[in-house]
């Protein structure tokens, strides 16, 4: 109360010494307790039970104990600060803790004075106003002392920046604050207070020991629960860090490797030749597509050691190799000399050519260590000549040597072996950006140059540092042969994200429990001062009471009388003197059971209730309802109150009831339908006899149907009835209808429909009397009930599901979700139901014309599938499996569609590898191989004579390999292009006569090399077929070689064709062994051959057949085969029949000067095998870019071009506008397997594919057909 007078002082109990030593020894143990509260990651009490405690001790004992304070406060701090390091006394640390123990003491003085200026010592609160204004003035308005000193003094001694102080400012002043509001009314109300604190004047009731030991408990448990949770939740925290620090570090070392990986195919590409030229080395950088492969890099290049002597004449002597204008820089001093000669692309690395990196010691040191080890090494962090940003930057060297490396042990080997570097610069920062998706956003990184973290080294930054990052991770890790230190902090948004708000929650629900259970000990205790006080009152109003409770019973409406031990009547009223017609003197001392006629059935408890006939004492016939409850007086003696009540005219109007029941019950008797009428004034109920057999009493049975209804109606459903029925009487509806539940007198529960109407009202529209009737149900609600189960149970598997499965309304709207589809797309239930499930599904895949939906809701399908991206919260792509089902409601009958939701992203990213795998396989092989194969085949075709027998051998082995070679990377691109659906099929109508013909021919010479016999039985039909000319040879080629690889020396293989109806049915069969029944079922099959030891003896892939199976039925046809062990095998192929289309070419003119063709194509070893294959039949004019063909187009006459699509420049279908204009036929020659179709391409040839007599072929066939149109023309026009 404000402008109160200081009160007295209290008494003090103890002496001033020892009541500081006491204050002391509190500070410094409860500060212990609130330090066992800090926790990570800042480590900050949010609890100080030491500022409570000691300004309770202050108020209680008197001021001038503050050096308690003082001391337990520096002592603690002393403890936790270390003063004491390294054999000697910081005095640093000491000033600290004495500015602290100050800033305590002087809070808990001010807090005293103003609490004895305002209420007084001993404190009298007048109200809770009083009570909010001290919790304020000691909690927040005070507090602010102590955590403003001692902040400030920790900033003096360094031990906190600027930018926390205000953060440790708040955590202080909340702590303080805290503990003052729970621990001083805790300190003011111990046991051995000198004083008590006053509430409206009256003192308040304190804790006893036994009370404070209780409640410490909880608060015990509070601390270490919070200890624990905020412990255990920012372990969790620091380990998903971890984990995320990991996976970017896992990132750098596979970019690192990445760039190692580049420059060991440059030392490779070196190892290859003894020279290497500027184009050969522009060529192979330009394969590597380094820009998008390798980020970072600038380039890739080749250093070379150049002796001193040499060092003027070597500009001279590298435009040997394609480099002109060679100038070495810089001038000056210089360790060695190592020249750049090579750097691709040199446009945005021009100053680099010509650098000679002996100039500075870092390149220098990098360069010599990679040749004496032989490992490719890092160059510390530089300034790259050709950056402009001056960025951190760096050179990747990798050494390499003349001859093999394996045998170079020894430094000194290594030296007189060494032909140079294979380097690539790169600019840190472009090297680093977006290793991970959560760099920068959930984290930042900062990497140093070596082992110190001094802004000097650093490399590169993510983001700017946070010195009060919660999560900090700092390591050392080898890099190339140098050490890179590498720190990463959280940022905000990622603390954000894994703050737990549990601990939080733990500490306020314990504090909470524990003022609630403060409250209820002192609420207790109060009562228990106050039971002593009321004992005392009421003892002596208890006699008053007596008369009063006597007084009452004598003028009570029912019958009282009072019994002893042996149920003798003591005393009755007037009003069971009225009930039985006999004075009180007449009644006292008789036996209970001879004036009601009989005896009593009593319960174990000595209770008693029933409904007897007897006579008045004038002879009348009485009905009495009685009540009869035992007692005991206070000297232990066992008496009895027995209730009357007269309900003779009750009970006759019952028996009239009765009969009129009797009566309904035979009209009702069949129909099995219980009915009850309800008189409303009286309460009684009658049943007919249908109703007592339905709850299981026998049909002439007297119960009291009320008394049985309500104790055997269901509890839960009787709230449900009497709404009805009240609703009913009350006149709001016309019929009270509820189902419920009804034990039976055999203990079973049955279900009844009831169905009630009230029949009659008094003038004023009160109820009086309702009828109703009642069915069992039980058989419907089991069904029903078996329904709602299965109902259930669907649903739950839905939920519980591993895979995401949801309910959809035929409007496509998500009705229910389960967990594992939140899951996948990262959303809350309540994010996804009612939404529109296409707006989920990446707008590329969503199908507005897709009819199975609806196809699915009128019963024309029972389901279908299909792939498609989803999007998931965070933006990314899920790709998933979608199966749509419909299901209906069993109770509403309205249907819905059912949708399964199957992951797919993993093995999405999978084909996404295998097809990058083979888009390299066919990129990189195909075309040197192919070249390969046509060059030998030429040197073994036109050079055979002049070339002697070993030669000649060795060419046929390598031609032969490299043919097997061919045939594999084929099998494999074919698999793949199955497998993804995306082989290409030109049909046309072809003979299968001349295809037969033509296979059987083209496979002779592998039949002569096995030694065995080929008989093609004549004549063939004439059948005409729609086919892909190309793959069909594929097949015949594929089942043609097995039956001569598997067949012995000397058997024969016979090709034979037939007509059959609707097609034409193609035989091959052989000698072999045939094919084992164990195998049959699988030899369609990828990789499979019938003996694994098959491979190695007669070569193959085992995915011939699987291929062919795939083609054939492609082309609308079968395949299969008939074989009996020992016997051999007969393969056939059926293919429907076309109709008959007939065309012929006309010769084309050979007259004049052979036709001129334009190739197009950057490898000038393939571009003159083709001129080989055309010669004397066509001259072949070579262009390596789209540039000059376009001038060769425009300046010369053409008649045909060949275009290769992957050119270094550009993509040859660039051509295809202005050669169709100019009315000459293309050809598409390429390594390149996923070529849309083009209508203006008159033929497609894969490289690795075509046999010379293909490009033969194809070229003289379309040059005839374009002289015979010219001829056309010509004779049109004359």
């Amino acid at each position: 109360m404000l402008g109160k007078p200081a009160r007295e002082k209290a008494p003090v109990a103890r002496s001033g010494l020892l009541v500081v030593a006491i204050l002391a020894t509190v500070y410094l143990t409860a500060g212990a307790v609130g330090l066992q509260m800090a926790v990570p990651p800042g480590y900050a009490t949010v609890l100080w039970p030491a500022s409570g405690l000691a300004l309770a001790i202050l108020l209680l004992h008197g001021v001038r104990h503050w050096p308690g304070i003082l001391i337990g406060s520096f002592i603690l701090n002393s403890l936790v600060g270390g003063i004491y390091r390294d054999g000697a006394i910081d005095l640093v640390a000491m000033a600290a803790a004495a500015g602290i123990a100050a800033g305590s003491s002087l809070q808990a003085v001010l807090a005293f004075k103003l609490i004895e200026r305002l209420y007084g010592i001993p404190i009298r609160i007048g109200g809770y106003s009083d009570l909010i204004r001290i919790a304020v003035i000691c909690g927040p308005v005070v507090c602010t002392v102590a955590a403003t000193v001692g902040v400030t003094t920790l900033w003096l001694a360094g031990a906190v920046d600027g930018p926390s102080y205000l953060k440790n400012w708040l955590n202080w002043w909340a702590g303080d604050t805290l503990g003052v509001i729970l621990f001083l009314p805790i300190g003011l109300l111990n046991p051995w207070r000198p004083w008590t604190v006053e509430w409206e004047d009256r003192a308040v009731t304190g804790f006893t020991i036994a009370t404070l030991a209780m409640l410490a408990i909880p608060l015990l448990g509070t601390v270490m629960a919070w200890n624990v949770a905020s412990r255990v939740t920012f372990e969790h925290s620091s380990e998903n860090f971890s984990a995320l620090a990991n996976n970017n570090l896992q990132a750098l070392d596979s970019r690192m490797n990445a760039y190692k990986r580049a420059l060991d195919g440059g030392a490779g590409f070196f190892d290859a030749s003894d020279r290497i030229t500027a184009p050969e080395w522009r060529s192979y950088v330009e394969t590597l597509t380094i820009r998008d492969s390798l980020p970072g890099i600038s380039g890739i290049g080749f250093i070379e050691p150049v002796d001193e002597t040499k060092l003027d004449i070597y500009p001279r002597l590298v435009m040997a190799d394609g480099v002109a204008d060679l100038e070495i820089h810089p001038d000056g001093e210089r360790f060695d000399n190592f020249i750049i000669k090579y750097i691709e692309p040199v446009a945005p690395n021009r100053k680099a050519v010509g650098l000679n990196i002996g100039f500075e010691k870092n390149r220098h040191e990098a360069a010599v260590h990679a040749r004496d080890t032989g490992l490719p090494t890092i160059t510390r962090r530089i300034l790259l000549v050709q950056d402009e940003t001056e960025s951190a930057g760096f050179l990747l060297l990798r050494p390499i040597y003349y001859g093999d490396p394996d045998f170079l042990k020894t430094a000194s080997a290594r030296q007189a072996a060494f032909r140079g570097w294979i380097y690539a610069p790169f600019i840190a920062p472009r090297f680093m950006n977006g290793l991970t998706l959560g760099q920068g956003q959930l984290f930042n990184v900062r990497i140093y140059d070596g082992s110190s973290t001094a802004e000097d080294d650093l490399i590169y930054a993510s983001g700017a540092s946070r010195p009060a990052a919660h999560f900090k991770l700092n390591i050392e890790v080898p890099v190339m042969e140098q050490t890179w230190t590498i720190v990463w902090e959280s940022t905000p948004k990622f603390e954000s994200a894994v703050t737990s708000k549990l601990p939080l929650i733990t500490l306020v629900a314990g504090l909470a429990l524990s003022v609630m259970f403060a409250a209820l000990l002192l609420a207790f205790t109060r009562r228990e001062e106050t039971v002593r006080s009321i004992v005392q009152t009421k003892t002596r109003e208890l006699s008053a009471s007596e008369q009063r409770t006597r007084s009452l019973i004598d003028t009570a409406m029912v019958g009282i009388m009072l019994l002893d031990e042996e149920r003798n009547i003591l005393s009755a009223n007037r009003a069971a003197e009225h009930i039985f017609a006999r004075s009180d003197k007449r009644l006292v001392g008789t036996p209970l059971s001879k004036v009601i006629g009989g005896d009593l059935k009593f319960d174990l408890g000595g209770h008693a209730n029933a409904l007897r006939r007897t006579r008045s004492g004038e002879g009348v016939d009485l009905y009495i309802e009685l009540q009869i409850n035992p007692w005991k007086d206070m000297d232990g003696a066992s008496r009895y109150t027995a209730l009357i009540r007269d309900v003779t005219s009750e009970e006759v109007a019952k028996q009239a009831l009765t009969e009129n029941e009797r009566r309904w019950n035979a009209a009702l008797e069949g129909s099995e339908i219980g009915v009850f009428d309800i008189d409303l004034t009286t309460g009684i109920s009658v049943v007919s006899k249908t109703w007592k057999l339905m709850l299981g009493f026998s049909a002439d049975e007297e119960i009291d149907a009320q008394s049985e209804w309500q104790s055997r109606i269901h509890p839960d459903d009787r709230p449900t009835v009497e709404a009805a029925d009240r609703a009913c009487i009350e006149g709001s509806s016309q019929r009270s209808v509820s189902e419920y539940r009804i034990r039976r007198v055999d203990g079973d529960w049955i279900w009844l429909r009831s169905d009630t109407e009230v029949t009659e009202r008094s003038d004023d529209g009160t109820a009086l009397r309702m009828i109703g009737t009642q069915t069992n149900i039980t058989e419907l609600r089991k069904t029903m009930d078996a329904l709602q189960r299965s109902e259930e149970r669907f649903r739950t598997a839905i939920h519980n599901a591993p895979v995401g499965m949801a309910m959809a309304s035929l409007d496509r709207r998500w009705m229910e979700v389960n967990q594992a589809l939140c899951h996948l797309l990262g959303y809350r239930p309540d994010e996804l139901i009612g939404k529109d499930a296409r707006d989920f599904i990446h707008v590329e895949d969503i199908d507005p014309d897709d009819a199975r939906p609806r196809q699915l809701a009128d019963g024309a399908i029972n389901s279908y599938q299909r792939e498609m991206r989803m999007l998931h919260k965070n933006g990314r792509l899920v790709w998933v499996l979608v199966s749509v089902s419909m299901a209906s409601d069993l109770e509403t009958g309205s249907r819905y569609f059912i949708t399964q939701f199957q992951d797919l992203t993993e093995i999405k990213e999978a084909e996404q590898l295998k097809t990058e795998f083979v888009a390299t396989v066919s990129h990189e092989l195909r075309t040197p191989l192919t070249s390969i194969r046509g060059s030998l085949g030429l040197v073994l075709g036109a050079m055979k004579e002049d070339l002697p027998a070993n030669v000649t051998r060795l060419l046929s082995i390598a031609h032969s390999n490299c043919e097997r070679l061919v045939l594999l990377i084929n099998d494999i691109l074919d698999l793949e292009k199955i497998s993804n659906g995306k082989m290409r099929f030109d049909k046309r109508k072809e003979s299968i006569a001349d295809i037969v013909q033509q296979a059987f021919e083209a496979n002779q010479g592998y039949a002569d090399a096995h030694e065995v016999i080929q008989e093609l039985a004549m004549p063939l039909p004439k059948t005409i077929v729609n086919v892909d000319l190309a793959r069909l040879h594929q097949v015949f080629a594929n089942l043609l070689s097995n039956a001569a690889k598997f067949s012995p020396a000397g058997s024969t293989v016979r090709v034979s064709a037939q007509a059959i109806d609707g097609g034409v049915k193609v035989m091959i069969a052989d000698q072999g062994p045939g094919i084992p029944p164990e195998f049959r079922d699988k030899i369609f099959s990828r990789f499979s051959q019938a003996d694994g030891s098959a491979t190695r003896a007669k070569g193959g892939t085992g995915l011939g057949l699987h291929i062919s199976k795939q083609i054939v039925e492609q082309m609308d046809g079968e395949i299969g085969f008939d074989a009996t062990p020992g016997e051999g095998s007969t393969f056939w192929i059926t293919l429907p029949a076309v109709d008959t289309e007939e065309s012929s070419l006309a010769a084309a003119a050979t007259e004049g000067d052979l036709p001129a063709i334009l190739h197009v194509e950057d490898d000038r070893d393939f571009s003159e095998v083709v001129a080989a294959y055309l010669r004397d039949r066509a001259r072949v004019i070579c262009s390596a870019t789209i540039p000059e063909a376009r001038s060769l187009l425009a300046g010369g006459t053409i008649d045909m071009v060949i275009i290769d699509i992957g050119l270094y420049n550009g993509n040859g279908l660039e051509l295809l506008g202005q050669v169709s204009e100019m009315g000459l036929p293309i050809i598409v020659l390429t390594a390149q397997e996923d070529y849309d179709p083009d209508i203006r391409v008159d033929a497609y040839l894969p490289k690795s594919r075509v046999t010379e007599a293909r490009v033969v072929e194809t070229v003289v066939g379309l040059l005839q057909e374009r002289a015979q149109v010219q001829r056309e023309a010509a004779r049109g026009r004359s």
